[in-house]
């Protein structure tokens, strides 16, 4: 059973702080991960693509899981970039993963953190 508090200004379950879960753009929270803190890069790009950032909020935590680990998996500052223009691509024309991914190493495969 996960125990859940609130300390200060994070969330803990299980001992594991949730603070960074969600990014705040001036008064918009725009939802992480459940593994991934939402980058700073990553987080510009959605709040300038309403269609996008629309999309993003309606996605579940672990898709945006997905996509962020997506991002954060590119060696190259290049190909990082290509990322996130093609995460702004995928939620624009509707799709609720990254294309071709096979999945956040960083998590169990039950979908728990």
């Amino acid at each position: 059973m996960a125990l859940l508090f609130r300390s200060q200004r994070s969330f803990h379950i299980e001992g594991r702080s949730l603070r960074s879960y969600c990014g705040r753009v001036g008064t918009q929270v725009i939802p992480g991960g459940v593994v991934h803190e939402l980058p700073d890069d990553l987080r510009t790009a959605l709040t300038g693509n309403a269609t996008a950032l629309a999309a993003w909020q309606d996605i579940t935590p672990l898709a945006r899981n997905e996509f962020i680990c997506w991002v954060e998996d590119a060696k190259q500052q290049k190909t990082r970039e290509r990322r996130i223009r093609r995460t702004q691509e995928e939620l624009e024309e509707g799709m609720r993963r990254p294309c071709c991914w096979p999945g956040c190493k960083h998590r169990e495969r039950n979908g728990k953190a």
